[in-house]
């Protein structure tokens, strides 16, 4: 994706290659720890404002959970 390493995993971009995948996250903090997972910067608790992406593991499809309870 625009000369960006892709790494697949069980047919999925891996969380380590997400951010390469996005075209624009303007206004997120995007972070990659045990998963992962971009923050609202001005949210009033970014924290809790955030989608947080998880491996595929086979056979499911990756894991994408949106919190927005302090948005």
């Amino acid at each position: 994706m625009e000369g960006q390493t892709i790494t697949m995993l069980n047919g999925y971009p891996n969380e380590a290659s997400l951010d390469n995948t996005l075209m624009d996250y303007s206004g997120f903090q995007y972070q990659n720890a045990s998963t992962a997972r971009s923050r609202r910067q001005d949210a009033p608790q970014p924290n809790f404002c955030k989608v947080t992406y998880a491996d595929a593991v086979a056979p499911n499809r990756p894991t994408i959970t949106v919190d927005t309870s302090g948005c």
